[in-house]
């Protein structure tokens, strides 16, 4: 699926343009916001492929023209990068993949390609973060880039919402009829825009609507092209409604009452909850300590239909999870092997949460690379910063990142859709420092260091007259 002309201009012409986007920006950080909000939001969801390489995707794009953009136009920034052990699950997360097909008996060419993929959705926007949002500010201007990437977003949305989502068919000349029927509810149609899926886009929505609160409540910033805070908090909120996918609803939902519920009731038992949703479930499904039919029970009191859907997702992880404890060290490797057959070779199997394929993949290896990588963040930043400062208007950047890392993590249960924004953000937070800055004086401060200067004058003047008096 590689669509019109257009699609192969935007593809590979985009390394060039953030070329000039590096050249025209005289702060980097902007030139890799723009860089990474145009791409991911913008650039077709397609691959190309390329002989004895992998597939040239949109993540390969992006993360290979800002690659390039900070050797050329930042490279001093680029050899002060300086390796931490708060790296390691990253790195483990990454190699996990070849570790796993070399276990298997794959090719080394097989091995490197597992690297290679992995560095492009995980290594280099963990770098890139690591490199330029560590520290407050550069939190805030990453929030404020995700902002106008989704006002950029809201004409699209408003269009697909009413015509049904086919911008992609227009525009690339792909997605149409697939899209077309994949993406309509009993309440209408769902957005898709240039992105893979209709939760990702409602998710993008729903992570403006975080930022904008939390900078309208910490008054770290109150305007927005002449506008105030508050007028974004409700538009965003009503085009996360609008997109209606109920999972990314519920998601902003919590975000919502979570950061609300620290800023009035700052108990750090809160936020350690929040963290642990993850780890205590996959701990308590591949363990069998749970195997999930009361959660449909519970699920059925509400609804027969999501009861049902809920019942196949669990009943398929059950038999995944059996499968992969079968390689537990290292998994199955790619080529499908982790996946179930019956005697025609058909996939009999269904796989939704991202953790269950690391799982099955790359065993417990690669399973404890992708908690540590979602995990050590957020326990970080809960050991630096009280619930308390999450009134400060410096932690506005901060606490939606937190939060965002956090829902993305959770939705790995479920889900494994993966933008590039969620790794920014964890290269961002596990190296989070505070800004050093003077203090800005306030004026009755900056009238009572003169009076006191006046005084100190005036007192040496009087020694001085006196001294004079004394040795005539």
């Amino acid at each position: 699926m590689t669509g019109n002309t257009l699609t192969s201009v935007a593809m590979f012409g985009f390394i060039p343009f953030v070329a000039l986007v590096f050249l025209a920006c005289r702060d980097k950080r902007h030139a890799v916001v723009f860089s990474f909000v145009v791409g991911w939001l913008f650039l077709p969801s397609t691959a190309f492929p390329i002989p004895g390489w992998p597939d040239y995707t949109k993540a390969t794009a992006v993360g290979i023209s800002v690659l390039l953009g900070i050797s050329l136009f930042d490279f001093n920034r680029l050899v002060k990068f300086r390796p931490s052990i708060y790296d390691i699950p990253v790195v483990l997360l990454v190699l996990c993949g070849a570790i796993s097909a070399r276990a298997n008996g794959d090719s080394l060419y097989t091995a490197g390609s597992e690297i290679v993929g992995a560095s492009v959705l995980w290594l280099i926007p963990y770098f890139v973060g690591r490199l330029y949002f560590n520290d407050f500010e550069g939190m805030k201007v990453l929030g404020r880039g995700i902002v106008y990437g989704g006002l950029a977003y809201v004409p699209f949305l408003l269009f697909e919402i009413r015509m049904s989502p086919r911008l992609s068919e227009y525009v690339y000349g792909f997605g149409g009829r697939a899209n077309f029927l994949e993406n309509y509810g009993a309440l209408g149609w769902k957005p898709l825009v240039f992105m893979n899926t209709s939760f990702e886009t409602t998710m993008f929505m729903a992570i403006s609507t975080l930022i904008c609160v939390s900078f309208m409540l910490t008054r770290a910033q109150k305007h927005i092209f002449g506008f105030p805070m508050w007028c974004y908090v409700g538009g965003f909120f009503v085009m996360t409604i609008a997109c209606k996918v109920w999972s990314g609803i519920i998601l902003m939902m919590g975000g919502l009452s979570l950061m609300l519920f620290i800023r009035y009731f700052p108990w750090r038992i809160a936020l350690l909850a929040f963290v642990m949703v993850v780890p205590c479930y996959v701990a308590t499904r591949v363990s069998g300590l749970w195997n999930g039919m009361s959660a449909v029970e519970l699920v059925s009191k509400v609804s027969t239909r999501r009861s049902e859907s809920l019942l196949t997702r669990m009943e398929n992880e059950n038999l995944l999870i059996e499968r992969a404890k079968m390689k537990p060290a290292f998994g199955w490797g790619g080529y499908g092997r982790s996946r179930i057959r019956n005697e025609r070779g058909e996939d009999i199997t269904r796989t939704d949460g991202l953790w269950i394929i690391i799982f099955g993949k790359n065993g417990f290896l690669g399973l404890m690379g992708f908690i540590g990588v979602l995990l050590l963040p957020l326990g970080l930043f809960m050991l630096r910063y009280k619930p308390k400062m999450w009134r400060d208007p410096v932690m506005a950047g901060a606490i939606p990142m937190f939060l965002m890392v956090g829902l993305f993590a959770i939705d790995s249960i479920v889900n494994a859709i993966l933008n590039p924004f969620y790794v920014l953000a964890v290269g961002g937070l596990v190296m989070l420092r505070p800004v050093r800055r003077r203090v800005p004086r306030s004026a009755e401060v900056v009238m009572a260091e003169r009076q006191m200067d006046a005084r100190r004058r005036r007192n040496i003047q009087i020694r001085d007259a006196a001294d004079r008096t004394a040795h005539a």
